[in-house]
């Protein structure tokens, strides 16, 4: 009950927040909640460098929830204008119901995914630990990566409460903020315009399996880069709203993950092109702010910015971990990465068309899905040529930058796997389509949206209505087919408790000890024999420390040993599963036949005693 009490004051504090950015700033309402979350990232990103996180976090809260009180008051009053009609537009309707989904669809739920554990709920995990931005007192490896997502997660669980469903509820309001912008051009009066951003947010969380049910940030990425461009090109007219609005969000990119670097540039690249094709066709009088100082705004607040942040993050990187360096990332570009190619001539022989094979290959949906949206968009080019015997420059501009896009993403991958990724992980294409997808979500989210605009705002006599809305139909039904599985996938709940990592969990909380520095713990699981390092990180991640062993069999006379040595070195064995080589093995120590559970071990030096707790 006190968790639903505390999520009621904490919405009523965005809403405080939204308000007053609202009423200061005249966003349009669809925007508020991206640029409300990017705007307390920063701030929280800059007070985690301080070292006032969590004093920072109740200050953010506690002015939304008074901002919220002084706005109601004065509108009862009669002395303000009442906001709250003109904030209700389909975006913020959408937004609302697809936290309302994520919050009950996402209740009980917990981590299943294997790099929950090797780095994203590690890092949110660590920072409720310490109170903090993570440094080497920490268990985090990956101790480059952006902390952008965590940060806001962090805001969330502090103030409603650390749950592992709760990061995940958190994670989907950064994805429902994003989606939420899809509704720009929506007007409740033509439901079309509803209709189509609604089903364009399902393909682009159907993309990657599962993308609500994880803490991996592909799908934020590439969703947060779309907002900017759709964003930039709504203001294409109002530099300084536009400035305003994406600062943050540029900010937030490069803060998700420092692959956003890439995205950073094609929407800097984005505002340019629309500051050129905009910029000297318009009075000086149609600028809220004088041409001369248009390019100073842009450079300080587009591009000078978000690379400060930037920097502020490498140079905390560089204090915090004292054996660590912001180049030491292996994704970070640096001279020794590029000059030292430590990959056999084999390797250097396949990379090539293993690359293109990929990136090509028509049973990949995401290529399936790039094709059909390409062939679309070709047909409306056709159509709307035919129809006002002219090209149209949007929409022909918007397929040519995606598909550039994708060339040069596909070309930064190849140079990912040949100088920053070590050859065993290279070799396998290791995470090719997830890091694929998350272009493929921006490609798809601007192509559909820009076709949708230009059927409705181009075909408009009565013989292009007859189209119009097959032509809708057909774009949708081509987006939804590629990930029509993932889609279904996306509104059923994983099965949690029949899954290892609950058992693990509920197993090692159980285990009488408060500090898993201070012992040692063996586990036995012969289901984890070929599970790629899952229970290694699993373990990683419930403990805190490396203080455990794994065995998964004892089919020789040297892997009894091994494990022997193991138990004689140990506190506890959790036998998370069992088989009959084990069973035979525990003969010695008890007549019962065990399945799982946890065993005090103790050790006189000449023998070694297990008893169950």
């Amino acid at each position: 009950m006190l968790t639903y009490i505390l999520s009621g004051i904490f919405l009523l504090s965005l809403i405080g927040w939204s308000v007053l950015v609202y009423k200061k700033l005249k966003l349009h309402p669809t925007f508020i909640p991206i640029f409300l979350f990017s705007v307390v990232t920063c701030v929280l990103f800059i007070s985690g460098i301080l070292n006032i996180l969590t004093q920072v976090v109740y200050v953010i809260f506690l002015i939304g929830f008074f901002l919220l009180i002084y706005y109601t008051f004065q509108t009862f009053k009669q002395k303000e204008p009442l906001y709250w009609r003109y904030i209700a537009t389909p975006g913020i309707f959408f937004f609302v119901l697809f936290g309302l989904f994520v919050v009950f669809h996402l209740k009980g739920i917990i981590y299943l995914h294997y790099d929950n554990f090797s780095h994203w709920a590690l890092i949110i995990k660590e920072m409720f630990r310490i109170e903090g931005l993570p440094d080497h007192s920490t268990m985090v490896n990956y101790t480059t990566y952006p902390p952008g997502s965590a940060i806001f997660i962090y805001f969330v669980n502090k103030i409603i409460g650390y749950t592992e469903s709760h990061t995940l509820m958190a994670q989907g309001l950064l994805i429902g903020a994003n989606l939420s912008v899809l509704f720009a051009f929506s007007k409740w009066r033509r439901p079309v315009t509803i209709i189509i951003p609604l089903i364009t947010s399902v393909v682009l969380i159907s993309i990657i399996t599962q993308s609500l049910h994880h803490l991996l940030v592909d799908t934020l990425l590439g969703l947060t880069a779309l907002s900017i461009s759709i964003i930039s090109y709504y203001y294409k007219n109002d530099w300084q709203k536009l400035f305003i609005s994406t600062a943050p969000l540029l900010i937030f990119l490069l803060l998700i993950k420092d692959s956003g670097k890439l995205f950073f540039i094609l929407n800097v690249a984005v505002i340019i092109i629309l500051m050129i094709s905009n910029y000297y066709t318009k009075s000086e009088q149609d600028y809220p702010v004088k041409k001369p100082n248009v390019m100073v705004y842009f450079l300080i607040s587009i591009v000078a910015l978000p690379l400060f942040f930037n920097f502020l993050w490498g140079q905390y990187v560089d204090k915090a971990y004292v054996e660590e360096t912001y180049e030491s990332n292996k994704f970070e570009v640096s001279l020794s990465t590029i000059t030292d190619i430590d990959k056999s001539p084999e390797f250097m022989n396949n990379i090539v068309p293993n690359i293109i094979e990929v990136a090509t290959n028509i049973e990949n949906p995401n290529v399936l899905l790039l094709i059909l949206l390409n062939i679309f968009t070709l047909i409306m080019l056709f159509l709307i040529y035919l129809k006002n015997k002219k090209t149209d420059t949007l929409l022909f501009g918007t397929l040519l930058l995606t598909n550039v896009f994708y060339i040069i993403y596909v070309f930064s991958l190849f140079l990912m796997y040949v100088f920053l990724m070590p050859e065993n992980e290279a070799s396998r294409l290791a995470g090719f389509k997830r890091y694929q997808s998350t272009a493929i979500i921006y490609i798809t989210g601007l192509l559909m949206l820009v076709n949708a605009y230009k059927i409705s705002t181009l075909l408009t006599s009565f013989r292009d209505q007859v189209i119009k809305a097959p032509l809708l139909f057909i774009m949708c039904v081509m987006a939804l087919f590629p990930f029509h599985d993932n889609t279904l996938k996306m509104f059923s709940k994983p099965e949690v408790e029949s899954s290892l990592r609950y058992q693990v969990k509920e197993l090692v909380s159980n285990v009488p000890s408060e500090n898993f520095e201070d012992i040692e713990v063996a586990y036995y699981s012969p289901e984890s024999k070929d599970d790629k390092g899952f229970l290694d990180k699993v373990l990683y991640y419930e403990q805190l420390s490396d203080n455990y062993s794994i065995t998964t069999q004892l089919s020789s006379d040297e892997e009894v040993d091994e494990f022997e040595n193991k138990l004689s070195k140990s506190d506890y064995l959790v036998i998370v599963n069992s088989n009959e080589s084990l069973e035979n093995y525990l003969k010695k120590y008890t007549d019962s036949v065990i399945q799982s559970g946890i065993f005090k071990i103790d050790n006189d030096g000449d023998s070694i005693s297990i008893d169950a707790i």
